[in-house]
């Protein structure tokens, strides 16, 4: 299909720019499904995680593929990984795989364009337009490594400061899993989802933690124990 300049406007303007990497790996993958329009699925890998999207799928729109990066992974790797969904190697064309790089060799990510049999392969036309935006995508996705290392050593301070907390309140390591991610205030239901737990399990820990911690909610447990810790490590780190 014939892609004119407005196109490719209207998709580099809409092009996600959120770090977050399961999220911007998905919406990556849409957008660039969408716009190259004679491909059934794009996968995309950031280094974090790797996200494919085929509308066809009806579990979901974007599917979490928990599989090892890209560059130690062979194209056969990739369709394996996908296999559940359909695709495979006897039922659809050679991928076109895409990696990106830093100069000196930095691997920042993948994507890999797949189509299904009968139809027709993967353009040449589609090929050769993203070998154009090489550059771009690299650039966005060294955008969401930067902003994911930025977040990281926020998680590495909260993470330590958790640890020292802990110790002297006496929390067992059940309880203090659950604390970090409520200081970055993640719901009882979002901590549940990632320790595969119900929303009334964790509920029940963040109690005992305030017992233990002799508050009533979690703002007083900030103001008590996280607010001084911060600032003294802040303080240490000028």
């Amino acid at each position: 299909m014939a892609r004119t300049v407005d196109d490719l406007l209207r998709f580099i303007n809409t092009f996600p720019t959120e770090p977050n990497p399961p999220e911007w790996a998905g919406r990556v993958s849409r957008a660039i499904r969408i716009f190259l329009g004679d491909v059934d699925l794009v996968w995309v890998n950031v280094g974090m995680v790797a996200m494919a999207t085929d509308p066809a799928i009806t579990m979901a729109d974007s599917l979490l593929r928990n599989s090892a990066p890209p560059h130690e992974l062979s194209d056969a790797g990739i369709l394996k990984s996908l296999c559940h969904d359909g695709y495979s190697a006897r039922n659809c064309h050679p991928l076109h795989r895409f990696d990106y790089h830093l100069p000196g060799c930095v691997w920042l990510g993948s994507i890999a364009l797949i189509r299904r049999k009968p139809g027709p392969a993967i353009s040449e036309e589609t090929v050769h337009l993203m070998d154009g935006m090489r550059c771009f995508i690299a650039s966005q996705m060294l955008h969401v490594h930067q902003a994911r290392h930025e977040k990281q050593a926020i998680v590495t301070t909260f993470s330590g400061i958790v640890d020292i907390i802990a110790r002297e309140i006496g929390l067992t390591d059940r309880e203090k899993e659950v604390m970090l991610p409520r200081a970055f205030g993640l719901s009882y239901k979002e901590i549940a989802e990632q320790l595969h737990l119900t929303p009334v399990a964790i509920k029940k820990r963040v109690l005992r933690i305030h017992k233990k911690a002799n508050v009533s909610s979690q703002l007083q447990l900030f103001g008590k124990y996280l607010s001084p810790y911060l600032a003294k490590s802040l303080r240490n780190s000028e």
